[in-house]
């Protein structure tokens, strides 16, 4: 994923002793996070932050799959003490500005500068399948059922 995505370091939070490697990966600390996967996640990231870092909340996936919404408490103490700054994000805000992203990120795509991973499924039938990879975590990037061929 480094070499693809032109990442500086690539942690699996899934892999044994990801933590220690976390701690290796940002030897001086992180500036910037994003987050979507759990407050617990966010506390983390702010753990290992440098003072005035920021931050993107953007979704709490470990929520989805619970039977009822828990409260995902966020230490006030750690981001006062690091000072950092949240921001949450829901990426509808953003519907207003989609052909001014696709115009700019089109020729970034065009020219492999700019990266993306895609999970298909080819037809209907096949898209339970995927909607499972997606609801377990065995997806790669984002999931995208085509139902009819291309230029329909």
């Amino acid at each position: 994923m480094k070499e693809t995505y032109g990442f500086d370091d690539c942690v699996d939070y899934k892999s044994d002793g990801w933590r220690d490697r976390l701690a290796e990966a940002l030897p001086d600390g992180l500036s910037v996070f994003f987050e979507n996967v759990s407050a617990d996640m966010a506390m983390l990231a702010l753990t290992h932050a440098q003072t005035y870092a920021r931050g993107v909340l953007c979704g709490l996936v470990d929520a989805y799959h619970t039977e009822t919404q828990s409260q995902h408490p966020l230490n006030a103490g750690l981001i006062i003490g690091k000072r950092a700054q949240l921001n949450g994000l829901v990426v509808y805000d953003f519907y207003p500005r989609w052909d001014e992203y696709v115009a700019e990120a089109a020729p970034w795509i065009k020219s492999g500068q700019l990266k993306f991973a895609e999970d298909r499924a080819e037809g209907l039938e096949n898209a339970p399948a995927l909607f499972e990879r997606l609801m377990n975590g065995k997806n790669k990037g984002k999931a995208v059922v085509t139902v009819a061929p291309e230029g329909l």
